[in-house]
């Protein structure tokens, strides 16, 4: 299959660019378009885009310049684990063993919260992978990349969070002020106050306070994470504590943990704190989707390092999954709950992305052919944080 590169086409490039950042269509689409960017724009030979096919196997487009200005469009799948695309050398090798692409004069530019990478190929040495056009070109093949609208990994578009991050932190601010005075005048009326009834409608008045509070502070949260307080440990002890802070809830549903890891140690430099919470949230949504469906089930959590120094966590439930179109479409958003399809995601999902996303990592979920959802989770074990 090869695409004509002159300026006789009905469509032109731009306008095919153009169309796409706008609209959004398949991944096939968008990665040619992507791949041909660059050729175009940064003067590459060849251009090669990997995204997240399944837990175990990446797809590739490749386009190659023709002898005679033409581009070929070559497409195949590589059967290497998803985490592959958080480690640099084995990206380069899972690349080169496509027979695709190759040679001394070789750019690769990685965006792991989009599932994503590209790796370029040049004719010469004379290329300068840090020039602003290549910031550019970067920019906007991540916007091309993150409107793709039917990968069978559900990930969620970063520019539509940070905005929602960016109203958080200044809603929650203006908020968290009026809401503190609140609950200081309910708990100051309560010292005198007498009435049982008034008693009541005070306490009623400050616990629906305290609610809001709470949801403030995961909106902030969410917003402006705090740094990442690094320190060494074993992966599987704040897994195990997951599951122990979960186990009266899951028994009450029926629901049974199964947890495997590769080895009985797996060290890892992140925040302790964060990496626990994120995984409370992430096993605690499968309960909430068993509960909500009401009848027993199980939720697997499989621990391994199948690539050298990534760690990769999968939980896997067997409970209803996301059975519209518009859970799939807001899994991720915050303000957003599930609840009426059996899952509750509201704050949990997105702050478990956005830790993820400050210890450099990745994170999306993906439909079962018989329903339930599973998680795929990667992490460098040593992280630098943002």
């Amino acid at each position: 299959m090869a695409a004509q590169q002159n300026t006789t086409s009905d469509r032109t490039f731009i306008e095919r660019l153009l169309e796409q950042q706008a609209l959004g269509t398949s991944w096939k689409s968008t990665a040619a378009v992507v791949a041909e960017l660059w050729i175009r724009q940064a003067s590459a030979s060849a251009a090669l885009i990997l995204g997240v096919e399944s837990p175990t196997q990446l797809t590739a487009t490749c386009l190659r310049t023709r002898v005679d200005g033409t581009l070929q469009v070559t497409e195949t799948t590589i059967e290497v684990p998803y985490s592959t695309l958080l480690c640099s050398e084995k990206l380069l090798e899972a690349a080169a063993s496509t027979g695709l692409i190759g040679g001394l004069h070789l750019s690769l530019h990685c965006w792991p919260q989009l599932l994503s990478a590209i790796v370029l190929q040049f004719p010469d040495a004379t290329i300068d992978p840090t020039a602003a056009l290549f910031q550019i070109l970067e920019t906007t093949s991540a916007r091309l990349l993150a409107a793709v609208n039917n990968r069978p990994a559900m990930i969620p578009d970063p520019a539509v969070l940070e905005a929602m991050a960016e109203y958080s932190a200044g809603a929650g601010h203006e908020i968290n002020n009026p809401l503190a005075s609140i609950i200081g005048q309910t708990q100051v009326l309560l010292k005198t106050e007498t009435s049982v009834d008034r008693r009541q409608s005070l306490e009623t008045i400050g616990a629906q306070a305290w609610r809001v509070r709470d949801m403030i502070i995961n909106s902030m949260l969410f917003a402006r994470p705090p740094a990442p307080q690094l320190s060494s440990f074993n992966l599987i002890h704040p897994i195990q504590e997951a599951l122990e802070s979960l186990e009266g809830q899951a028994e009450s549903s029926g629901v049974q943990f199964l947890l495997s890891a590769a080895s009985e140690k797996l060290a890892i430099t992140a925040d302790r704190a964060q990496i626990s919470h994120m995984l409370t949230e992430l096993i605690r949504n499968s309960v909430e989707a068993l509960r909500g469906a009401g009848r027993p089930g199980t939720i697997s959590i499989s621990l391994q390092e199948s690539v050298p120094g990534v760690a990769e966590l999968i939980i896997r439930d067997d409970g209803p999954g996301l059975i519209s179109a518009t859970a799939r479409r807001n899994a991720f958003n915050p303000f957003y709950s599930g609840r009426s399809a059996g899952r509750g995601l509201g704050f949990g999902l997105c702050l478990a992305w956005r830790i993820v996303q400050t210890h450099r990592g990745m994170l999306y979920l993906r439909e079962g052919s018989e329903g339930g959802i599973t998680c795929c989770l990667a992490l460098p074990l040593h992280s630098t944080g943002k």
